[in-house]
């Protein structure tokens, strides 16, 4: 392409010089002016404005820079000599560097010859070659001055930041056209050969040739703009993290095939000189079937990833009356000097290499060989189609394997567990494998990585409280629990806590959890009286409803609640004008019906409220626990079939109603008639007493949608409070990512400051 630049012919002048004219001699003949007659003040008066003028035309340059000298909008030449000059004050002096410059541009996902996707990143060294083009071929001026005035006043900007923003606007080109020219040349080629014999330019191997053509596409691109690539080198180049890992699978396979044809031909080599040191030294002679078997053996010992036992059949061995103790001897003594080395690599634990193998087994969706592995009960019970693609699956539901963990080994009560923890793009898994005695496969199992809990551990001072065993309950049912009562206070708050459903403990025990007892203990401490109470279905079980009544919320929960209210009045410790209650799960979707029915009751406290149906809410929940758990098409069919138990429950008293289907969790038809007529939110709406609506935002048993609905309902209830937790899960549990069941195994006390909330509710009826 034609060069446009010109060198700068017009006048100039040495820039000292011009400091004696302009600070000496024109001074010195305006003075002269202005002190002699009026047409030489004349003359003066314009010798200042020459003067004032003349401030315009000094400039410097230091090396490897220029100025684009431009009158009145025409090209004049570009003025590269350095030092200090005076030029026509009138021309637009604009400053460029010439000076080499670097650029690392960012890897870009782009994909090669074959269609492999690949991350490609470059370094190149550019600097300016036509000043004319680059400042008047591409809209570099516009680019500079919007730079400039996203920073402040363009008035303002010095000269400095004006060749700064210039050359910005230069190297943000030089960007652009780079990527354009790094996706022409990666998609030239492919990454490598994959080991295929071929003489084929590849962007792995190709090395200076590569660089040489991405440093012509270059100079290309950057002809138009005046510009030059000095150098210009591929400096990353990997896999996309998509394909990563299944190429790092291959390149590894190589790798073992390269190291397994060591190792048998080492193998066949040492089995040779075996049945030659048996057959010199006269130890013993075997005929062709027994050193075929004996070969066999050596090399099973010799090859395998795991320590093995060699087997000596010796039953028709000629000269069997010769072997004796010496021979066995001898024969051990031989296989320890020749397997010595081998046996101590594999013996390290045969299991985690016995888990390896599963694992890429699992990858390569090898279902029948992973059945194959199982021990005998378990090949019964399970068909090889529950592993059928149950990685392909893993993936289409959390995204892309990005990298895997290495193995981990955990024992407890007898049982060894060998684990490693897969990181897709969604949500991290552990793979979970466990072998009984004989080497064969007891467990495997995909299943989410369990949350570490957050929460630091809580240290209860006991000698603020005093707990006091307790029978309470409705009906004539007696329910053991405890009075937890703050030291060396009188007349105090009470809360009483209402458990979840199902046959709960005082303590709403869960795993190594106690949440009640957390709670009572906590509240002890600032200064709040809590009973807890085995729930009646824990107790009494299927004889928990009173003669002539069904089983439904009121004889399971709302009853005992109802009468505790009444009991704790009569406390002497506790203030009689401030009982609360506290509900968990079903109990605070309860809580409404309690404060509905119970006399004198100050406020009620909701933990994790439903405000959808039941069923509904069991629905989500079994699809949530599968999704992480299990995608296999028998999951689906379960809860297809949960899903439809659970629309029959909503047609109770109609038609409509299937009475030949099951009814869900097989629990009595009362008691889903009276959850279906029972509507928590509207009751709450209707009460005027105090009420706080606490909700753990990872809880997947009651969710946020649930928080919302009693916000929506509870608008216009000025005694209404609600807070939501960002880290908490459905037991109050501290924690980060997504919630699984998994972590309410694990030992994590209620937090301290959502007893700090119910506390300021209590004290203050709100939340400060």
């Amino acid at each position: 392409m034609e060069a446009k630049e010109l060198n700068f012919n017009g006048f100039k002048m040495n820039g000292f010089l011009g400091l004696f004219i302009h600070l000496i001699v024109l001074p010195a003949l305006i003075i002269f002016g202005l002190t002699t007659c009026v047409p030489t003040a004349i003359v003066a008066g314009i010798l200042c404005i020459v003067w004032c003028i003349m401030f315009a035309g000094y400039m410097q340059l230091e090396p490897n820079e220029a100025r684009a000298m431009v009158f009145f909008g025409k090209y004049k030449g570009t003025f590269k000599e350095t030092g200090f000059f005076w030029v026509n004050p009138f021309l637009d002096k604009k400053k460029l560097s010439l000076r080499a410059r670097n650029l690392d541009v960012e890897p870009i996902k782009v994909n090669d010859k074959i269609g492999n996707p690949i991350l490609i990143g470059l370094v190149l060294v550019w600097k300016l070659k036509d000043t004319y083009k680059a400042m008047f071929e591409i809209d570099s001026q516009t680019m500079a001055s919007s730079a400039h005035t996203v920073t402040g006043n363009a008035n303002q900007i010095s000269i400095g930041n004006a060749v700064a923003s210039r050359m910005n606007a230069f190297e943000n080109f030089v960007k652009i056209q780079s990527d354009a020219a790094l996706r022409q040349v990666a998609g030239q080629y492919a990454y490598d050969d994959n080991e295929a014999d071929t003489e084929e330019l590849t962007l792995r191997s190709g090395g200076e040739e590569i660089n040489e053509q991405l440093e012509q596409k270059l100079n290309e691109r950057l002809a138009m703009a005046g510009m030059e690539v000095v150098e210009a080198r591929i400096n990353y180049l990997a896999y996309a993290p998509e394909i990563a890992a299944v190429m790092l699978r291959r390149q590894q396979a190589s790798a073992i095939i390269t190291a397994r044809e060591k190792i048998v031909e080492g193998a066949v080599s040492m089995v040779k000189m075996a049945l030659h040191k048996l057959s010199e030294e006269e130890i013993v002679e075997l005929d062709e079937e027994k050193k075929a078997a004996m070969v066999s053996n050596l090399l099973v010992v010799l090859c395998a990833d795991e320590a093995a036992q060699p087997i000596v059949n010796a039953g028709t061995l000629n000269h069997s009356n010769s072997m004796n103790f010496s021979f066995l001897y001898k024969w051990a003594l031989l296989l320890g000097l020749l397997l010595g080395h081998v046996v101590a690599v594999f013996a390290q634990d045969a299991n985690i290499n016995r888990a390896e193998h599963v694992y890429e087994l699992f990858v390569a969706n090898q279902a029948d060989s992973i059945h194959a592995l199982l021990n005998k009960n378990l090949q019964e019970k399970l068909s090889p189609e529950v592993f059928r693609d149950m990685f392909k699956q893993s993936e289409k539901q959390f995204g892309k394997l990005q990298s895997k963990g290495e193995w981990r080994k955990e024992s407890a009560e007898g049982i060894t567990l060998y684990h490693r923890d897969l990181k897709f793009e969604r949500y991290d898994l552990r793979f979970l494998l466990s072998f009984d005695a004989d080497g064969g496969m007891n467990t495997i199992r995909l299943m989410p990585v369990p949350a570490a809990s957050t929460a630091k551990p809580v240290v209860y001072n006991k000698e603020k409280m005093l707990e006091r065993d307790i029978t309470v309950g409705a009906d004539g049912f007696k329910l053991p629990g405890t009075l937890t009562l703050p030291v060396g206070k009188k007349k105090v708050p009470v809360v009483i806590l209402v458990h979840g459903s199902g046959p709960q403990d005082r303590d709403e025990t869960v795993g190594p959890n106690k949440p009640f007892r957390d709670l009572a203990w906590g509240l002890a401490e600032r200064g709040i009286a809590t009973i807890r109470y085995d729930k009646r279905t824990k107790i009494y079980g299927a004889a928990c409803v009173p003669e002539g009544r069904e089983i439904d919320y009121d004889t399971e929960s709302v009853d005992d609640a109802i009468a505790i209210v009444a009991w704790a009045k009569t406390l002497p410790e506790v203030d009689a004008d401030s009982v609360y209650v506290l509900g968990h799960s079903l109990g605070a979707t309860l809580a409404p019906r309690i404060a509905e029915r119970a006399d004198g009751l100050t406020g009620i406290i909701l933990v994790a409220a439903l405000a959808r149906p039941f069923e509904d809410a069991i629905v989500e929940q079994m699809t949530y626990i599968s999704s992480l758990t299990d995608s296999s098409a028998r999951a689906k069919e379960q809860i297809a079939e949960i899903k439809k138990q659970a629309d029959n429950i909503k047609k109770l008293g109609t038609p409509d109603f299937d009475d030949k289907l099951p009814l869900l969790l097989n629990v009595p038809r009362p008691y889903w008639e009276f959850a279906n007529a029972y509507k928590p939110v509207e009751v709450a709406s209707k009460l005027t007493l105090p009420m706080l609506i606490l909700q753990g935002e990872r809880d997947y048993q009651v969710t946020m949608q649930d928080f919302g609905l009693w916000r929506f309902g509870l608008l216009r209830n000025k005694n209404a409070f609600f807070k939501s937790y960002p880290k908490l899960n459905h037991m109050l549990q501290e924690g980060s990512g997504k919630a699984t069941p998994f972590e309410y195994n694990q030992a994590s006390p209620v937090v301290g400051y959502v007893m700090d909330d119910i506390v300021s509710f209590i004290h203050n009826g709100s939340l400060l």
